[in-house]
């Protein structure tokens, strides 16, 4: 990303710093605006601007108290130009001199007239511009055929695990589902069958799920599935500029997310659910296993055999489980105990 006035002198960013500090912004600060001013291209989307879906990882890395902080430090600069929102004046992005294109008009606080009025009305037209694998056609429910484009039998299978279509979201149901839900839905599934988007993004977390809890493959793609489908589809379906955004703009949004604070909370609840499923699994095999030990009586009614290996045995309420030999003959009854010295039944 190329800047469009490289040229600037260090006089002139001087003068800036004296004008900041005249209008009573700290050393600290004045700091951190600079980094802005001289390009974080990091959090630019592909307009050179610094999209409001960004605002809290800047804030983070820059280490202000609240976005609000932030917002409020550069309108005391009056140094970047603002994309605020005609309606509620919300700020929606904001630029930098040296990175956003000349021949644009962002507004600021001081600038109203119709030229600014224009770049607002097209970047928003921008941020929602979508390509031609779009979901969504003029925010109805008409849908472009992801699977014509990308067939399944395209979809990526590896040892590396696949997340297969009966247990990861599809295209969504239209008639059950809401026009959010469908979106978030249609947006992983467009993640899952891109090799390239599906490396980047599914398959590190399976790699982490695995290496964390110290299981196989599948098991990780399981955290994986249930991280999708119970937190971050819930996620973004409550967002409401989440289907206005295209495909790009959700991705970054998702690997923001995934880096959050709150992304790394979801992920850990996801983890805990699935540990939980795994326990209550273990649990539910141990008790069909004895369950199933307790229901093969071939010798005896009064004993149990183990469909493989064919060992017999009975409960004592002293002994335990205790084993009768192949040769003996079968427990006459419920009171009998095994005698090992007479080999014989004690009743």
């Amino acid at each position: 990303m190329q800047q469009n006035d490289p040229s600037m002198s260090v006089a002139g960013l001087k003068k800036m710093m004296h004008i900041w500090k005249s209008r009573n912004i700290t050393d600290s600060t004045t700091t951190k605006l600079l980094e802005l001013y001289l390009g974080l291209t990091a959090y630019m989307n592909s307009q050179k601007i610094y999209p409001q879906e960004n605002f809290y990882e800047i804030r983070n890395s820059l280490r202000f108290s609240t976005t609000q902080a932030l917002i409020e430090a550069m309108k005391r600069s009056q140094a970047f130009p603002f994309v605020t929102d005609p309606e509620t004046g919300a700020v929606k992005a904001f630029g930098s001199p040296l990175y956003h294109e000349t021949n644009s008009e962002i507004h600021t606080e001081k600038d109203n007239g119709p030229a600014s009025q224009t770049f607002a009305q097209t970047f928003a037209q921008t941020f929602v511009a979508t390509d031609n694998n779009n979901i969504y056609i003029n925010s109805t429910n008409k849908r472009t055929s992801e699977r014509s484009s990308s067939p399944e039998k395209d979809s990526p299978k590896d040892d590396s695990g696949n997340l297969s279509e009966e247990n990861f979201p599809g295209q969504g149901n239209s008639t059950t589902d809401t026009l959010p839900t469908i979106a978030a839905k249609e947006f992983f599934h467009r993640i899952n069958i891109s090799k390239e988007e599906k490396a980047g993004i599914l398959i590190p977390l399976i790699d982490r799920f695995q290496q964390q809890e110290g299981i196989d493959r599948p098991q990780a793609c399981r955290i994986v599935v249930c991280l999708v489908n119970e937190k971050l589809i819930p996620y973004f379906t409550a967002q409401v500029k989440f289907r206005k955004l295209n495909h790009s703009g959700r991705l970054a949004w998702l690997g923001n997310l995934l880096k959050s604070a709150h992304g790394q909370n979801l992920i850990a609840q996801a983890i805990q659910s699935h540990r939980t499923k795994r326990e209550q699994e273990a649990r539910e095999n141990c008790r069909k296993q004895c369950s199933e030990l307790r229901s093969f009586h071939p010798v005896s009614p009064h004993e149990w055999s183990d469909r493989e290996s064919g060992s017999r045995f009975y409960d004592d309420a002293t002994e335990g489980t205790v084993l009768i030999p192949a040769e003996a003959a079968p427990r006459p009854s419920e009171k009998a105990v095994w005698n090992v010295l007479s080999h014989l039944w004690n009743e």
